[in-house]
């Protein structure tokens, strides 16, 4: 129980940090996946101590500024892709007794 309730504590501080930024007129973009081992030790974290999520606060930039979209990908990429297509709601619900 007490590993469940780190990782909610952890996201409810996401989400208060999340919105304090915008308060401030920042903005925050959290990243689902990045190399915690690595970034534990390039920041020496402690053992006793685990790097649980990872975000990016700052001001947004122009949009002219921005970097252009990166070229589409080829026919045989996209087709390798998993299904974007929807289940049934009978494939996802529990029968009720």
């Amino acid at each position: 129980m007490l590993g469940l309730c780190r990782w909610r504590r952890t996201g409810l501080c996401s989400i208060h940090m999340t919105v304090q930024a915008q308060a401030l007129g920042l903005h925050v973009r959290q990243f689902r996946a990045f190399d915690r081992v690595g970034l534990a030790a390039e920041f020496a974290v402690p053992d006793h101590w685990e790097v649980a999520t990872m975000a990016a606060v700052g001001r947004a930039g122009q949009a002219s500024t921005a970097p252009s979209a990166p070229p589409p990908r080829p026919p045989a990429a996209r087709a390798e892709a998993p299904s974007r297509q929807r289940r049934s709601i009978d494939d996802i619900l529990w029968p009720v007794t």
